[in-house]
């Protein structure tokens, strides 16, 4: 029990709290002590948020993909770091006690705890949810007649760079009124699912026949076409998240725990090494940029297709420079560099 003296606090029993008043003991509890728990978890709240987005890309740990790991970007961060801050018992007379306790815990250790399978339920659950709701539309078959009718009218084919927001729907339009009653009630699966749509309908759009009379002989010789819900069944998208252009970061659970319990127990990230200072050149400026390595396109386009395998919602131009940055440095590659590649690299952006 904690000392009172100065309005310190001392947990009594049944879990009240006691507070030194004017030299008068009064108890805390019911209302009084969830307030005062409330107020600690807000500013373990507060220092593990700004932990996170000051947590540079660099100082992440390695993800070993076989292990269970969750996805995290600005869209589920605070509900992912609200999930762990939760879980935390707040003790009155020592309120940062089960996280030092947690803190010291082993990964094995870690991975058995309560607040470790909430994660990873969380992002089970997110998956599936979007996924499955999304096949329940395709199945309905609904949506994806107003999905048709919409692209038809605002896509064209001539277009390479269309960024139409399907965000920006009229309720004075029969056409935007119907779709924003799906748009409302589930708006992370509704935007997947169009993203989705629109990459189908990009890659199996038909070219205009040159004339008539190939377009009789085409008809004949066509084979099936590729329908939405086979594109779909056999498309690799994860849904653990929203559908962001912002950059999503992989953590092992266990990683992004002692992240939380760091941030709220003031232990400061490993020291960066110490990098040596450039030595005074010595080559003529040719040598030395002839030093720089340089990539190849057919380097560029194989390991960016292996980037969208990877990350199948990060395909923006911006995105994979970020990726690119991260996994091949050396290469220095910039946004102008990528823009230019051969066009076949980017019909999936």
């Amino acid at each position: 029990m904690a000392e009172l003296d100065g309005g310190a606090v001392a947990e009594l029993d049944g879990g009240a709290v006691a507070e030194l008043e004017g030299g008068v003991v009064a108890e805390l509890y019911g209302k009084d002590l969830r307030t005062y728990r409330n107020q600690v978890r807000k500013e373990f709240a507060e220092k593990a948020r700004t932990a996170y987005w000051k947590h540079p890309q660099s100082k992440i740990p390695k993800v070993d993909f076989g292990k269970t790991h969750i996805r995290v970007n600005h869209t589920n961060c605070k509900s992912l770091l609200s999930l762990v801050i939760n879980s935390i018992k707040i003790l009155p007379s020592n309120p940062t006690s089960h996280v030092l306790e947690y803190s010291q815990l082993s990964d094995e250790q870690l991975s058995n705890t309560s607040v470790y399978l909430c994660l990873k339920r969380e992002m089970e659950q997110a998956h599936a949810s979007t996924k499955n709701q999304i096949q329940e539309w395709i199945r309905h078959g609904h949506l994806v007649s107003l999905f048709e009718t919409y692209f038809d009218e605002h896509y064209e084919e001539d277009d390479e760079d269309d960024e139409e927001d399907i965000g920006k729907l009229s309720p004075y339009h029969h056409l935007g009124r119907n779709l924003l009653i799906y748009q409302r009630r589930n708006p992370i699966p509704f935007k997947w699912m169009w993203i989705i749509y629109k990459a189908f309908r990009k890659e199996t759009r038909p070219r205009q026949p040159i004339c008539d009379c190939c377009h009789h002989h085409d008809d004949e010789d066509d084979e099936p076409k590729l329908t939405f819900a086979q594109y779909f069944g056999d498309s690799r998208y994860e849904y653990y998240t929203q559908y962001t252009e912002h950059t999503t970061y992989y953590y092992n659970i266990v990683d992004f725990l002692r992240l939380v319990y760091r941030a709220i127990l003031e232990i400061p990230d490993e020291p960066a090494p110490e990098t040596q200072p450039m030595p005074e050149p010595t080559e003529s400026a040719c040598e030395v940029v002839a030093k720089v390595p340089l990539v190849t396109d057919e380097e560029l386009l194989a390991k960016i297709a292996e980037l969208k395998v990877k990350y199948p919602d990060q395909t923006s131009i911006k995105s994979l420079c970020k990726l690119l940055k991260h996994d091949k440095p050396e290469w220095q590659v910039t946004e102008t560099r990528l823009k230019k590649l051969p066009k076949a690299s980017k019909s999936s952006d």
